[in-house]
């Protein structure tokens, strides 16, 4: 089972997901493979030269994932700038 969200709000957006699995060992997994991705890519992302992937590497890095039994939550600020710098881009 998942379930999302979005808002909009003056500082940016707000992204929220959960995902509930049958067994609290199958949440630990994804929450541990999620966990490790957001430091590999947040790093590598946040130290490119290239603009646009160190904003995907600050909104990795800044992304919450949490563990609550069966479920793994995961919620993504994106700050009003870097949706502007994305806007920006659109032509």
């Amino acid at each position: 089972l998942a379930s999302g969200g979005m808002d909009m709000t003056s500082d940016g957006a707000v992204l929220g997901a959960m995902v509930r699995t049958h067994k609290p060992e199958q949440a630990k997994n994804l929450s541990d493979m999620l966990q490790g991705l957001q430091m590999m890519g947040g790093g590598i992302l946040s130290n490119s030269k290239r603009p646009e992937q160190q904003v995907y590497g600050r909104v990795i890095q800044g992304a919450t994932i949490a563990l609550r039994g069966s479920d793994v939550v995961l919620d993504v600020t994106v700050a009003q700038a870097d949706l502007e710098f994305f806007g920006s881009k659109i032509k």
